[in-house]
């Protein structure tokens, strides 16, 4: 079992980033914290364009992103959520306690978490909307196809890993 020697987050939505990353990001030799770090952009980036309003206070047309909130970006578009792998560090959508996870992780899961609670904080401390890695472009969605965005307002803007992220074509990102 591994030790647990570092801070966990008591913010819930960083709790949350965490298990999306987490439940989501490319294990073993092609692991990637760029990858991780797009990841859990993708996740805030969501819930930022999901309360965009227009210069006159009108309501964005983004609500495939959910309702603005962390949870509701992971539940619409992260297929991880609430899998096994979810599971392993999750309680439902709190992180588990350090106890728990003292038991249930084996020493390279912990370290792998531990990478992830790192990426996690510097993902929540981004000025939004946030850029991917080593790209002007904010992430907001991915998935494993090679290219098939899933919205026709985006468009393929890097691959991490085993997944392509797409942003928004340019003036997109209200209409």
């Amino acid at each position: 079992m591994g030790k647990i020697d570092f801070p966990l987050p008591t913010e819930t939505d960083e709790m949350l980033v965490i298990g999306a990353i987490f439940s989501e990001a490319t294990t073993g030799a092609n692991a990637s914290d760029d990858e991780k770090r797009a990841i859990g952009l993708c996740v805030v980036n969501m819930a930022y364009y999901a309360r965009m309003t227009t210069q006159n206070g009108k309501k964005c047309f983004n609500t495939t992103f959910g309702d603005g909130t962390i949870i509701k970006a992971i539940k619409t578009s992260v297929k991880g959520y609430d899998t096994p792998r979810w599971r392993l560090v999750m309680n439902g959508d709190i992180l588990k306690t350090k106890v728990a996870l003292e038991k249930d992780l084996d020493a390279l899961e912990t370290a792998v978490l531990k990478n992830v609670v790192s990426i996690a904080a510097s993902v929540m401390k981004a000025a939004l909307p946030a850029a991917g890695p080593g790209s002007k472009r904010a992430p907001l969605q991915f998935n494993q196809a090679a290219n098939d965005p899933p919205s026709k307002r985006e468009e393929k803007i890097f691959n991490l890993g085993s997944h392509t992220f797409y942003g928004f074509i340019a003036g997109r990102e209200c209409q």
